[in-house]
């Protein structure tokens, strides 16, 4: 029996989810590439032909969180039926995708200096333009700017919980979620709600 050769988007997942526990395991600082192309079974220049170095496996798994958190959230907020479930749906699945992605979420909050890569501050980009996005579905800003400024707020507190709730693991997604809404949906609710 021949041995199915693994594709090229089989093989760049197989590299991302090893990278993501070597990562989490000893930082991302001290992790090396002779230690990842070990783990994954593969030669080191494989690795750096998928990702050109350490920073674009680090830059390829970010993106790859972005993407379905984003995909996440649209999908949650399907059906809605107005801007405080739109809320509260988006918030929830935000705390559940940090639990089903815990390894990218701790490698992130472990290492402080993480949080200034361009690429999470693209994710934080993205969660804020889709939270304003939303909240200017449901009501009239007093200018351009407070949607915008607003969904930071949100996005603000949803990292500061989810940080929290590392060490918290009873606080559920939905416990989570409520804390969040219980703060900023009363000062939400009087700009949003026609």
């Amino acid at each position: 029996m021949t041995k199915r050769r693994m594709t090229r988007a089989d093989r760049e997942a197989q590299i991302l989810d090893v990278a993501e526990q070597l990562f989490v395991e000893t930082g991302f600082r001290q992790a090396t590439m002779d230690e990842l192309a070990a783990r994954v079974g593969v030669t080191k220049p494989v690795i750096y032909d998928y990702f050109g170095s350490k920073a674009g496996v680090l830059s390829a798994l970010l993106g790859r969180a972005r993407a379905g958190l984003l995909e996440a959230t649209q999908t949650a907020i399907e059906g809605a039926t107005g801007p405080e479930d739109v809320l509260r749906r988006s918030l929830i699945v935000f705390f559940e995708y940090a639990d089903e992605n815990a390894q990218a979420w701790k490698l992130v909050n472990q290492e402080r200096d993480l949080q200034a890569l361009p690429e999470v501050e693209a994710l934080r980009q993205q969660q804020a333009n889709f939270t304003a996005m939303m909240m200017s579905a449901y009501g009239d800003a007093r200018d351009e700017r407070e949607p915008y400024a607003y969904a930071l707020v949100v996005i603000g507190a949803c990292e500061q919980i989810g940080r929290w709730r590392l060490d918290r693991p009873d606080v559920t997604p939905e416990i989570a979620a409520q804390y969040v809404l219980d703060a900023v949906w009363t000062g939400l609710r009087s700009r949003i709600e026609r």
